[in-house]
Order: structure tokens, then C-alpha cells, then sequence
């Protein structure tokens, strides 16, 4: 078998890379053309931008399988204009060159982020509530992949919130925060939140390439937890004191304030609305769909899965 990965050089695609070729698989990485990273000797590198038609016609061919892990994140700076190019167009390009090319499958890497939150736990049946550019370009790139009429078989698998080695954005921040006594729990940290180690993920994705029977949509993570449950862990991997709560009626006020002044100073502020909202809402979620259907079984523990991580920054001298 060989399978095509898009966003081969992030976090999750290094992973998911070794993952692949662990199982024998072989692998063509699609790079950007400004993209240096060394593949491993045994990957096919290949050159081709989101936007290209030209291009991904080429390079999207003689495979198996596409796994589209490439994405730009919403960060400050990032237009909506750019989400939707690389997240939407540049999805529906790649797809499109997957099937024009014979590829049967597609496997499309989104978020549950796509869907909100809510007081009970999420499905696929739960009608998403995208909040965001970032969220919203998501979810339209899913539309793409499930509506789409060709004759690849589009899956969309939407993974909670992924952690592990390699990590090095916004996980590893938390981390640094716990570690200097900076990171505080707003409310009671009760909320529950879907957490899932890369191993973990990466098993679910080569599990959507290799089952014949997989379609349409799959929620994948690794264990529901309180947000007391991750950051307790992280602190005790750390060594460190656990963080304290910050009551709601002192965090909301505070939000919106530094909201405000970041807007003043063209400044990313540690905290404002959307992301305190984030931050306490539910979001717990069911996966028995990906059990029943791919066999789809996590194995990694929160508390292995975060000394691992943990073990992996201090090595790398990241923390």
C-alpha cells in the first residue's frame, strides 16, 4: 500500500509518518516549496502548493490513499481571506486531484472544535456550532470532503485536542506556564475535554486508510477529562504546584478587559472571551462509532501520555 500525506513536516504528520512506515506502508510526502524539513530517506518527497491545480495533479498520484493533514492555523495576523484559501479551496484542490488521479481514499484530519460544545457528550449526530474563522474554515473543508460526488471515498476524522512528543506550540506552553506557577484554572475546573496522544491518533488514521469498510465521520480521542484531570497531571509530571482557580466572575470581567487593551495595542493577550469560553465549556465526547467501525481502541493513559511528553521537552531542553 501507499498513501500520500499532506502537512508530512508538523507535528502530527512527522508521527504520522513513522507510523505509517512502522507498518509498512510506504509513504509520498507532499512539501511546500519553501518547506526545508529532511523526510526520512524512505519517503518520497514531492512539491506542490494548496493553490496549484497544476501542481497537485502531478504530485497526487500513484497512491492508494491521501491523508490531508495540511492547514493554517488562526492565529493574530491571519486573514479570514487566508483560512479560506489554504483551508477550503485548498482542501477542495487536493481532493480533487485525489480523484481525477484514481486515488480511493481520502482521509480529512478536522477537530471537534467544528462542533461547539455542549452539556451532554458530542457524536457525530451533534449539529455543529463552529466558533471562529479558524473553527468555521474547518467544518466548510469537512462539507467539501462529505458532499463530495466523485469516486473517492472521503472520511473526516475529528480529533479532540492532541498532545505528545513533537508537540512544540501551544501544549508545550502550557507546560512552561505550570512549570513558572503562571497557568491558572478559571471556575471549578470541572469541565470535561477530549484528549488524545498522537500515538493514539495516528492508529485511528492508519486504521481509516486500511478499513474497507470506513465512511463518513469519526470522532476520535484518546479519554474524556476534567480540565483539573490535565493540568493536575502536567503538574505532577512537572514536579510543580498545582495551578489555582481564578473564580468566573473575576475571569470574565478580566477577559473582556484584556480583550480591549490587546485590541489597543495590536497585541495576542493570554486571555480574552472566546478562549475563557473555550477554556470552561464541556466538551466531552463519544467515540463508540471509531470503536465499532474502525476497531479503534486508545491505549495511551493521560498520565503516561503527559510524563512521556513531559521527559520529551526536558530532553529537547524545551523546558
Amino acid at each position: 500500500m501507499k498513501v500520500i500525506v499532506t502537512g508530512a513536516t508538523g507535528f502530527i504528520g512527522k508521527n504520522l509518518v513513522k507510523a505509517l512506515l512502522d507498518e509498512g506502508i510506504s509513504v509520498k510526502a507532499i512539501l511546500m516549496h519553501s518547506d526545508s524539513t529532511k523526510m526520512p530517506a524512505n519517503v518520497e518527497v514531492l512539491r506542490a502548493e494548496l493553490d496549484n491545480k497544476d501542481e497537485l495533479l502531478k504530485a497526487v498520484k500513484d497512491a492508494d490513499a491521501l491523508v490531508h493533514l495540511a492547514a493554517m492555523l488562526g492565529k493574530p495576523g491571519v486573514t479570514r481571506e487566508q483560512l479560506e484559501k489554504v483551508n477550503v479551496e485548498g482542501t477542495r484542490n487536493v481532493l480533487e486531484a485525489a480523484d481525477k488521479n484514481g486515488i480511493k481514499k481520502f482521509v480529512y484530519l478536522s477537530g471537534t472544535m467544528v462542533m461547539g460544545s455542549s452539556s451532554e457528550a458530542m457524536d457525530e449526530n451533534t449539529v455543529c456550532n463552529p466558533i471562529g474563522d479558524y473553527a468555521e474554515t474547518k467544518f466548510a473543508a469537512e462539507n467539501i470532503a462529505r458532499e463530495f460526488k466523485g469516486k473517492t471515498n472521503c472520511i473526516v476524522l475529528r480529533s479532540t485536542m492532541v498532545y505528545g512528543p513533537g508537540e512544540t506550540a501551544n501544549r508545550l506552553k502550557i507546560f512552561k506556564m505550570i512549570k513558572k506557577g503562571h497557568y491558572f484554572i478559571f471556575g471549578r475546573g470541572n469541565n470535561k475535554l477530549g484528549l488524545v496522544h498522537v500515538k493514539d491518533l495516528c492508529t485511528a488514521i492508519t486504521l481509516a486508510i486500511k478499513k474497507d469498510n470506513a465512511a463518513g465521520t469519526y470522532i476520535i480521542s484518546g479519554g474524556n477529562y476534567t480540565m483539573n484531570d490535565f493540568v493536575y497531571a502536567i503538574a505532577d509530571s512537572l514536579k510543580a504546584k498545582k495551578p489555582i482557580h481564578i473564580p468566573l466572575l473575576i475571569a470574565w470581567p478580566g477577559a473582556v478587559f484584556l480583550a480591549i487593551a490587546g485590541f489597543v495595542l495590536r497585541r495576542e493577550m493570554p486571555l480574552f472571551p472566546s478562549r475563557l469560553k473555550n477554556l470552561t465549556s464541556n466538551q466531552e465526547v463519544d467515540i463508540s462509532k471509531a470503536k465499532k467501525e474502525l476497531g479503534y481502541s486508545p491505549v495511551v493513559s493521560l498520565n503516561d501520555g503527559i510524563s512521556e511528553t513531559m521527559r520529551w521537552y526536558e530532553n529537547e531542553g524545551l523546558l
